[in-house]
């Protein structure tokens, strides 16, 4: 899944969110994230630049947090036909957009034979929309 659905053409701002998926598409995004959660200076709140734009770190035990990567999850097995289970999200970031959430995840998931790292990029308007945009398996990245 790597195109945003065709359903949320126009509902998006499309200038500030394409920056992030192209990011996420290179793989850059998920390296970097895996990279600031090394980071024992870095919590959750602070600002952060990756690729030339700016994040807020999530916090991966917020509740809301854990809503988006359960949503993540499911969205993807709904669309892809599969049934991963959702474990953890090991880390998040809040990209600075107006009107919406737009959040890229790392999420552990388990396959029933084994826990993988999957990322995901998801987006949300308060009432309106919640739309999973982006998810990759990840297997280059190690998290702790």
């Amino acid at each position: 899944m790597d195109q945003v659905p065709a359903n949320c053409m126009g509902k998006l701002p499309s200038a500030e969110v394409d920056p992030m998926l192209n990011l996420a598409k290179e793989g850059t995004l998920w390296k970097e994230m895996a990279d600031l959660k090394g980071h024992k200076t870095l919590s959750a709140g602070q600002q952060v630049e990756v690729g030339g734009s700016i994040f807020n770190i999530l916090n991966p035990k917020d509740p809301a947090v854990i809503e988006i990567g359960k949503f993540a999850v499911e969205e993807h097995n709904k669309k892809a036909g599969t049934n991963l289970e959702f474990v953890e999200v090991a880390t998040g970031l809040k990209l600075h957009v107006p009107v919406i959430n737009a959040c890229a995840l790392l999420i552990r998931a388990n396959d029933g034979q084994q826990t993988q790292v999957y990322g995901a990029v998801v987006v949300e308007a308060p009432v309106v929309l919640k739309e999973l945009l982006f998810w990759i398996f990840v297997p280059y990245i190690s998290l702790p």
